[in-house]
Order: structure tokens, then sequence, then C-alpha cells
């Protein structure tokens, strides 16, 4: 099926050799479709520049995830693409790129500082390897979504070097050389924060019995509640 966005009919269709206005389409006059991506049991995602993304199903048009309906209109989404595995990549002018899965729960966000040089996605395509080719204002941005690895680092708020690191249970405590750091790894939102009074050269963390020690440049720490406290100074 061949889906067109006409500016001052709303969204057609191809029938022959004729573009007739689909059940409903009129929905979208004037709006600024931006991506027309096939859905579930025949029915479309549509995206539009500022006025949100629909769901659209015979004639019948309701907003796709009604929670990000405000954060979609305030980053204007010039893209969208279905990924290979059912998640969803969005690409706006004003906040990046957006991985979100089919519950409407943003994965991954990269933008300016964050993974990427620049805060506008103008193109996105998946490859064989299903890492994504991103299209910007200042030129290109390999993503590599299909890798294992990611890293940590002061792109997404790790300040300094790294020297050690320790999950405690959704804690992830990460030490560089200029403090410890911790980070709840069961959200995807939630980011690192310094532990009071660790600045400085952490060389390891660590949990012995029921304590969860740090060797810093200032000598050992006990960590409870994410709050330091001295037991040595030695150095």
């Amino acid at each position: 099926e061949v889906y067109v966005e006409e500016r001052e009919r709303g969204i057609t269709q191809l029938n022959n050799d004729r573009l007739d206005i689909m059940e409903g389409g009129e929905f979208f006059k004037n709006k600024g479709v931006s991506s027309i991506l096939p859905y579930a049991s025949n029915r479309l995602i549509i995206s539009t520049f500022q006025q949100g993304v629909f769901e659209f199903n015979n004639g019948v048009i309701k907003p796709w995830q009604p929670a990000l309906q405000a954060n979609f209109k305030e980053a204007i989404v010039n893209v969208m693409v279905r990924l290979k595995n059912g998640n969803f990549a969005v690409g706006t002018q004003n906040h990046g790129l957006w991985i979100i899965n089919d519950e409407g729960k943003i994965l991954v966000q990269l933008t300016s500082g964050k993974g990427l040089q620049n805060r506008t996605v103008l193109s996105i395509f998946e490859d064989d390897l299903q890492n994504l080719w991103i299209g910007q204002n200042n030129g290109l941005a390999y993503i590599e979504l299909g890798s294992p690895f990611i890293f940590i680092n002061e792109q997404v708020g790790l300040p300094g070097t790294g020297y050690a690191a320790y999950l405690d249970d959704d804690k992830l405590y990460l030490g560089t050389n200029t403090g410890l750091y911790v980070k709840d790894v069961s959200s995807k939102t939630s980011a690192f924060k310094l532990v009071e009074n660790t600045r400085g050269q952490v060389y390891h963390v660590g949990r012995y019995g029921n304590d969860l020690l740090v060797g810093h440049h200032n000598g050992s720490f006990r960590i409870e509640n994410d709050q330091s406290i001295p037991i040595s100074n030695e150095p």
C-alpha cells in the first residue's frame, strides 16, 4: 500500500492511478506528517512534526502512547522508524534520538553531549546488524544498538577516568579519578550522582561480608545508604 500526505487534504491512499482520501485521513490536513509506519493488525503509526504521534485504525484515530505526547510536541518529531526488534526509533529536532518500546517506555535517549554531537536528527537507517545510521544537520552518526557494550563516560554523565566498578543489586557504583558515583540501573532515566564526601581518586569498590568498602586516596570508606563513612585515613 502507498500512503501520501497531501497538506491540503490529509492522508491519501494510492488506488490504481488515483490518490483517494482515506477514511479519517482528513484529520491530518495541515498537520505536517513526518512519518507513516505499518503497525500490528493493519494499523498505522503516523507522526507529525508538532502535533504528536497517532495510531490510525480503519478511520479511528487516537494518540499513540498518550503519556509521551507532550514530549513529542516539544521535541518536534522529524522522523520515525520501526526497528527489526519491534521498537521505535524517533528522531527529533530538539531532543536527539529516542528508542521507545511498544509499551511506551523510553529505552535510550541520545542527544547533544550524550552520545551525539548535535541534538537534531533528520533521518534514520537501520542496517543488517541492527545498528543505526543517523543523518544530522552537521554530518552522520553511527549508533551500535546491536553491540552488547555501551560506553560509560563523560558523554553519558560520568565525570573522570574509570578505575573501579561494583554492581550492588540495582545500584552501580563507579569509581573514577574525581570520586565515587552511583546510579540506579533499574531506571533508564536515572543519572550518576556523586556519593557524598568521596571527591578525589577512587581505586577500589567491593563488598566484604555485609560492608560495601571503598579504597580512596584519602583512605578507606564504608558506604551506607549512598553516604560515605570514614574507616581509616591511611593512604
